[in-house]
């Protein structure tokens, strides 16, 4: 109770208790020495009232015996016919506190928000924007997110008109994350991964709160993967060479036509096939070889020529080239093999091999020919000679008989000077 100059005359044990003061520090001291500095102005405020209407209810901050602040609600009423103030205190120490908490963990919850790379968006049963984050405000062009909040949903996203607006959040929390198309404030697409989120209390509805993350980069990159995928397969498929996938066991499990149509089969005949099915039986262990110090990591890749089998059974050279490709742990995970139908070159290569083996033969023939020859004269022109001598000699003429027998010496002389000479 206070006199008409705000003066205290009486109060009661849970006042006293409140500013933990006793009642001879009470009595007689105005209520603004007890309000805290900034609140006095409030108190001027709160009496004025009284004095106009009779009753006032004002939030102020009085201080403690140990100059502590302690918050209270002050109703406060003019008792004319007693002629004083009637002052009701309430300690809202606890509720200011309560209040703060919830305050600091808005605030911490806001700073959260904001720093999310995620867009946030929360809306209430209508479909209005209630809250933004920065994401949000970023990814769609905006430079507040107060430039957000009172927007329809269907202003921000493709296809959510604003009188289908609850139908619509309704029908994407359902949906769970998906890829859809957003309107950034320039009219522009934006891609991203949407979901949105029911807020319930206590069984009640109160909105909803969308996250989105722009995903133009990832969209754009997985179009490019597709893209350099499919370029490669286009490169595996109509390569003029036969490519094969097979596993570390030797199976083939992915063959292109090429490959194919030089064995003379289906690609479904080979698929599975291990790779001596498909090689002469004469040229197994040496690939086997080269094959496993491949797997060992003796070697990056290796090349071999050898004869494949087609499918009637006949035999083609080629010259195949096996590398190792592996994961993204390194580990070994499957073989690329790529042949070449070379049997025209090992044809051609065979016919001057066996034109080489007859130039030499023809050689050796010519050179034993030509020592034969002269081998051949040397006797031959001494047996000649000497029976020309036997037949010139003057001095001792040959007889008759003599004489007609080493002329016959001489003809078959000739004649077979004759044949070597041809």
């Amino acid at each position: 109770v206070a006199d008409p100059q705000g003066r205290i005359v009486r109060s009661n044990q849970g006042y006293r208790t409140m500013l933990d003061r006793p009642q001879e520090q009470l009595s007689g001291r105005r209520l603004s020495e007890l309000t805290h500095p900034d609140s006095v102005a409030g108190l001027d405020e709160h009496l004025d009232a009284v004095g106009r209407t009779g009753v006032s209810r004002s939030f102020m901050v009085q201080a403690r015996r140990d100059g502590s602040s302690l918050p209270v609600q002050l109703t406060t009423a003019w008792l004319a016919d007693l002629g004083c103030y009637a002052a009701f205190v309430r300690d809202e120490s606890a509720r200011v506190a309560a209040e703060t908490k919830l305050h600091d963990q808005a605030r911490a919850t806001r700073r959260l928000l904001d720093a999310m790379a995620e867009g946030v968006l929360g809306f209430d049963e209508d479909g209005q924007c209630t809250f933004a984050n920065r994401s949000a405000a970023r990814m769609l062009g905006h430079r507040s997110q107060a430039a957000l909040v009172g927007r329809i949903v269907g202003s921000f996203v493709d296809g959510g008109s604003s009188p289908e607006a609850q139908t619509w959040l309704r029908t994407a929390e359902n949906l769970g994350t998906r890829e859809l198309t957003m309107r950034r404030v320039d009219g522009t697409p934006l891609l991203v991964d949407l979901s949105c989120h029911a807020l319930e209390h206590a069984d009640q509805s109160l909105g909803h709160v969308i996250t989105f993350i722009d995903i133009g980069e990832r969209v754009q990159a997985r179009a490019e993967r597709d893209r350099t995928t499919q370029q490669m397969r286009d490169t595996f498929e109509l390569a003029p060479v036969g490519m094969a996938r097979m596993a570390l066991d030797g199976r083939f499990l992915e063959v292109n036509s090429a490959l194919a149509e030089m064995l003379g089969v289906t690609r479904e005949h080979l698929l599975g096939m291990h790779w001596s099915k498909a090689t002469r039986s004469e040229d197994v262990a040496v690939e086997a070889a080269s094959l496993q110090r491949l797997l060992h990591g003796e070697v990056p890749r290796y090349s071999v020529e050898k004869r494949m089998l087609r499918g009637d059974g006949t035999a083609i050279w080629v010259l195949q080239a096996v590398a190792l490709a592996r994961d993204a742990a390194n580990r070994p995970d499957y073989l690329i093999a790529v042949a070449k139908d070379i049997s025209a070159r090992m044809q051609a290569e065979a016919a001057i091999r066996a034109a080489d083996v007859a130039l030499r033969a023809n050689a050796a023939k010519t050179h034993f020919l030509s020592r034969m020859s002269h081998e051949l004269r040397t006797p031959l022109n001494a047996v000649m000679g000497f029976a020309q001598l036997l037949r010139m000699d003057e001095r001792n003429p040959l007889p008759a008989e003599a004489a007609q027998r080493v002329q016959r010496i001489e003809q078959a002389g000739a004649h077979l000077l004759a044949l070597i000479g041809d």
